[in-house]
């Protein structure tokens, strides 16, 4: 199943450079599945979200996903 992955920000490092690439993800593939597959460290993303809805890691992928993966942000 393709899966459409957009890296926000310093991200796209786990894209090698691009931020937005497309996945062939296997079926019953979950979120930490993808997250799994392009290596990104735990601590290098804040939350995940598909079609622009905050997701749970444990959240089946579909056909055609678009997942969205956003790093921590800090400020002051």
């Amino acid at each position: 199943m393709l899966i459409h992955v957009i890296l926000a920000g310093p991200l796209s490092r786990y894209g090698n450079g691009c931020r937005e690439l497309s996945v062939e993800g296997e079926k019953g593939w979950q979120v930490a599945d993808l997250i799994s597959h392009l290596k990104i460290p735990e601590m290098s993303y804040s939350f995940v979200s598909i079609g622009g809805r905050k997701v749970e890691e444990h959240r089946p992928l579909s056909e055609g996903d678009v997942v969205t993966v956003f790093p921590p942000v800090s400020g002051g």
